[in-house]
């Protein structure tokens, strides 16, 4: 992908984010505005040395705006995946951070793999685009416990890896938990 296309990609995210945003001549949204914060993690993945965590803070009622940051290691540790990245997801019921969601992430990724007959290690930091969709209950009297599933993939761009066949990496949220705050 050429980087004016990623560019534009960057930019597209921007706008969405921005539309999403109420103006200062509207009303403000009258939902419950004092639980603007979600964070997750999932806890299972823990067994398979994945950990994962995700923010997210409402910006309207229905988008939230977030980062989330993961690191893994397959193949005994000759395959270590670590990043960093922001992220916006589309609530289609207007009840953010709950409900059905489409979502877009940008960020920085760092890769090391280890070759195992010549035990040489290559690494590489590149950027990359993803997308994930999934559903979050929030749950309890003040909605403020969390569970959500969803699934996606980020695509790694620039450097040597953007042709290599592990040139992208699973966004799994089979079972995220969480609080609202």
């Amino acid at each position: 992908m050429s980087r004016t296309r990623c560019l534009a990609v960057f930019g597209l995210i921007l706008i969405m984010v921005f539309m999403s945003v109420p103006g200062g001549a509207q009303e403000p949204d009258t939902g419950n505005d004092s639980h603007r914060h979600l964070l997750t993690t999932n806890p299972f993945l823990f067994l398979f040395n994945w950990y994962n965590i995700e923010y997210e803070l409402k910006v309207a009622r229905h988008s939230t705006v977030g980062f989330a940051g993961s690191y893994v290691t397959f193949d005994d540790g000759r395959e270590t995946y670590a990043g960093g990245s922001l992220l916006y997801r589309y609530y289609a019921s207007g009840k953010a951070p709950g409900g059905f969601y489409l979502g877009g992430r940008l960020g920085m990724f760092g890769v090391e793999i280890e070759n195992s007959i010549t035990h040489d290690s290559e690494k590489e930091n590149t950027y990359g685009f993803g997308i994930d969709v999934g559903y979050t209950w929030l749950l309890g009297d003040t909605r403020s416990f969390a569970i959500s599933m969803g699934a996606g993939a980020i695509r790694y761009f620039g450097g040597d890896l953007a042709d290599d066949a592990k040139a992208g990496m699973p966004i799994i949220r089979l079972v995220n938990i969480g609080f609202r705050f």
